[in-house]
């Protein structure tokens, strides 16, 4: 059985929902303990001894101007980081470093705890150090730019100007042509396929 909480207490306007402090600062803090509170109780029920698996992540980077530090310490990385945490007694501690994308998430799952577990072309194992070995590159929506469709990859980044078949990248920092051009055509059969399910939504895969 899987249970999933979302809070949007993080949200702006960043208003403290106890207190009623504004402010981006006292708003996490008070996520932070919410979220230690609720660690602590499903420890303290067993549910970790017993097998359980807690998962946090967020949807989206805060909304919110990138500032100065978080530019300088990401770089082009920074409008799609977004942290996520993993905790079971039966994973080893570790830190995921490479390039991995939010639906990534599901089927890796699935594989650690069913072992039947399936993705799609191109999906990254959270928990596997070999997968993926060939070039690995993630695309992110544009939250202020609907038109472009940003590309990450190991060794570079880029940004995609979506225009039907006229789609081209109007930046591409060490992505080779052949590369692009195959981002290209993923882009295009990704949007096929989901637009063919829902008309107008943009794949993030």
């Amino acid at each position: 059985m899987a249970v999933v909480v979302e809070s949007v207490s993080s949200h702006t306007p960043f208003i403290h929902p106890l207190t009623g402090e504004k402010g981006e600062e006292p708003v996490i803090r008070y996520m932070d303990e919410a979220t230690g509170s609720f660690f602590h109780s499903l420890e303290s029920t067993g549910y970790f001894s017993r097998g359980g698996l807690l998962v946090i992540a967020s949807d989206h980077r805060s909304m919110t101007v990138i500032r100065e530090e978080e530019g300088r310490l990401f770089g082009d990385w920074a409008p799609a980081l977004v942290p996520m945490l993993i905790y079971s007694e039966d994973i080893n501690p570790q830190t995921i470093e490479r390039v991995v994308h939010q639906s990534d998430i599901t089927p890796s799952l699935a594989g650690m705890l069913t072992k039947q577990g399936c993705g799609y072309p191109d999906w990254r194992n959270l928990f596997d150090e070999d997968s993926g070995d060939a070039e690995s590159c993630v695309f992110h929506a544009s939250g202020t730019e609907w038109e472009n469709l940003l590309v990450f990859c190991d060794k570079g980044y880029g940004v995609i100007e979506l225009d039907g078949d006229q789609s081209q990248f109007l930046t591409a920092d060490r992505i080779s042509i052949s590369d692009q051009e195959v981002l290209l055509k993923k882009v295009a059969f990704f949007r096929s396929m989901t637009q063919a399910n829902n008309e107008g939504y943009l794949s993030s895969q």
